[in-house]
């Protein structure tokens, strides 16, 4: 008898916060299957439409998936990475959908997002201290945003400390690097429970992918009054930008104890560590916090970096952020908040440069200061 067509003995709901493929690895492995996909073959085997089991984005596959496991589909898209879609996936983009077994509509990742705001299986991080207490793979530690262990208050490792080969999720759940042997859960962490500002940045990310429970922000900290996917549009914008500065830039977030304030050059995905994701966004969110005076300081800073030109033309002074971000990514109405905090920068900033703006013509607030 073929092993593909052997019913499933043991079967185990998902652990708290498993991620999808952690489980299907997992119940391979618990019902003796020599390949740790065997229970991924014996559900694609089920279908007869192309979809990938492990990030199901059709009805047919959550279907199968259900029967086989005799688990909820919706227990199982909260397991899948696809429950960050209505965070990730902002205006104008309208994310993918589809529809679960009971009816119930639910959004899904595209390959785009999916490749700019996740981590692979074939490239995960890990909590050392999480795999202590029970080794498997947690959902909430996939999105590239998230650098924090929040219940350990640590930073998150990605890829194997002693080796640096990358991790699979296979490695996670035997909580050892099959390229070197390492013990994953007695890899040294670096605490930041003292870091008020990194963890607080953190906790509104997660918060935002509902991973955890949001907190009220503090006076100082106040947030623009909008939803998460623009909060995190608008996030990601900033932290993009971040990474196109070259060399230097002494507005970057130090910081405290022994997380390296290294960070350039960090041109691509593949430069992200966990360290230098932390200083990314918590940088980032310096920018939103305090709104629009953070944002207008982060301007301010944003002209400083590298080798500022002595132009002063906002074209030169803010490119990337100015003309992929302001004039692109962000122009959706849902974004007009930031725009006209922009547009009170330019006037503020840039009396003469912005008349000649293109964008002066439709702007109330530019075209309040100048004569036609």
């Amino acid at each position: 008898m073929n092993d593909s067509s052997l019913p499933l003995l043991c079967r185990s709901p998902p652990r708290p916060n498993e991620s999808l493929p952690s489980l299907l690895i997992r119940l391979s492995k618990e019902n003796g299957y020599h390949s740790p996909m065997m229970v991924v073959r014996i559900c694609r085997e089920r279908l007869t439409c192309q979809d990938s089991v492990t990030r199901p984005t059709r009805c047919q596959t959550y279907e199968a998936l259900a029967e086989l496991l005799r688990i909820g589909a919706e227990e199982l898209y909260a397991a899948s990475i696809h429950r960050f879609a209505s965070t990730v996936v902002p205006p104008p983009f309208r994310p993918r959908s589809t529809t679960l077994p009971a009816g119930q509509t639910v959004p899904v990742l595209g390959n785009n997002f999916l490749r700019e705001h996740t981590w692979p299986e074939s490239d995960a991080q890990f909590c050392p201290l999480c795999l202590r207490e029970s080794a498997y793979h947690r959902v909430h530690w996939m999105p590239l945003a998230v650098s924090v262990c929040l219940t350990h208050r640590c930073l998150l490792i990605r890829g194997c400390p002693q080796c640096q080969e990358k991790l699979k999720i296979d490695d996670i759940l035997e909580a050892q690097c099959s390229n070197c042997g390492l013990d994953l859960a007695k890899a040294p962490t670096v605490d930041v429970s003292a870091d008020e500002t990194g963890l607080l940045g953190q906790i509104m990310i997660q918060s935002w992918l509902g991973t955890c429970l949001p907190t009220k922000a503090k006076r100082d900290c106040s947030l623009p009054d909008q939803p998460p996917p623009v909060l995190y549009r608008l996030l990601d914008g900033l932290r993009k930008a971040i990474m196109g500065v070259r060399r230097c830039w002494d507005y970057l977030y130090e910081p405290p104890g022994c997380v390296s304030s290294r960070l350039f050059p960090c041109t691509s995905k593949g430069d992200i560590t966990p360290a230098k994701s932390y200083i990314l966004y918590t940088t980032a969110c310096k920018g939103i916090a305090n709104w629009p005076h953070g944002f207008h300081d982060f301007l301010d800073a944003y002209k400083l970096r590298d080798e500022p030109t002595e132009e002063g033309h906002v074209y030169n002074d803010l490119g990337y952020l100015y003309i992929s971000w302001l004039e692109k990514a962000w122009r959706h109405s849902a974004f007009q908040f930031v725009q006209d905090a922009f547009d009170r920068y330019l006037l503020a900033h840039y009396p003469v440069t912005s008349s000649r703006l293109r964008r002066a013509q439709a702007s109330p607030i530019l075209g309040s200061g100048f004569s036609p």
